[in-house]
């Protein structure tokens, strides 16, 4: 009689246990569980009751501390103890997926089912199996994931291609060459055009040309040669642009000098100094 009133007290502090002790906001601890949780001591009588009532309040204590490796060890031996008290098999599962292991909370909780299948909570517990199986499939696609990624050869970076030159870019000594061109066109036409202005006008005023009675003629002439001055001036500043263009771009064109060429070359102008040299002595000798 005394056994069955222990083995009664301990089941009803075990179920206010589980109710009071069913709270989810605190991070979860690393450490791993080790411990198996279906096996009973064996033990029975008030020794194994006492024994279960201090490691459940020694539990209840780690777990209020956020100690929730803690918590698990000591609920689990305290079921050990006492394996009519199922409702420890809730604050267990709590803790283990607290924990982050929920393949753990999952069996603990199908052990309270499977044990207890008269209590009110088997369909929560079944729900709540549900959602941690997710949690557990979508833990081990990560970790499969992780292995592939970290099983794949890494790839080698390419190099990047050469720039393209763009076709419609001019370079700037041909640019600075066709300016000069153009420029020498518009001048090579002023001036065409201011001396044969030039030459009309100075007909206009007859064979004498410096007491010439038409004035519009005079000022006529006078712009002209105006003209013909400033394209004779275009004319040659775009004959020059032209040719340092073509000049400049026939430079950078040009392949550079290989070292024995300028070694070469550099030997020829010394036998032509010493040659120099030479013939000035001779032609001293002479004298």
């Amino acid at each position: 009689m005394g056994r069955s009133k222990s083995m009664g007290r301990a089941k009803h502090w075990g179920m206010i246990a589980a109710l009071a002790l069913g709270c989810w906001g605190r991070a979860a601890s690393a450490e791993p569980l080790s411990l198996a949780v279906g096996d009973c001591s064996g033990a029975t009588g008030p020794a194994a009751t006492e024994a279960a009532k201090e490691a459940f309040r020694a539990g209840q204590a780690a777990f209020n501390e956020g100690a929730y490796a803690r918590a698990a060890e000591h609920w689990s031996q305290a079921y050990r103890e006492d394996c009519s008290a199922h409702a420890l098999l809730l604050n267990l599962a709590t803790a283990q997926e607290l924990l982050g292991r929920p393949d753990d909370a999952i069996q603990s909780l199908l052990l309270f089912n499977k044990r207890a299948p008269e209590s009110p909570y088997v369909e929560a517990n079944l729900k709540r199996i549900g959602r941690l199986s997710k949690v557990s499939a979508e833990r081990a696609r990560e970790r499969e994931q992780a292995r592939q990624a970290a099983a794949e050869p890494l790839a080698l970076p390419t190099a990047a291609p050469p720039p393209q030159p763009n076709p419609l870019t001019v370079p700037l000594p041909l640019a600075l060459a066709a300016a000069g061109g153009a420029t020498a066109v518009v001048g090579s036409v002023l001036f065409i055009e201011g001396r044969h202005s030039a030459s009309t006008a100075r007909e206009r005023c007859g064979s004498d040309a410096d007491y010439c009675m038409d004035p519009s003629a005079v000022v006529s002439g006078e712009r002209a040669r105006a003209r013909a001055d400033i394209g004779g001036w275009m004319l040659g500043a775009g004959l020059a642009m032209a040719g340092g263009g073509l000049l400049w771009r026939w430079l950078a064109l040009s392949p550079p000098p290989a070292a024995g060429e300028r070694a070469q070359a550099r030997s020829m102008s010394w036998d032509t100094a010493i040659s120099r040299s030479a013939a000035e002595l001779k032609v001293q000798g002479r004298f």
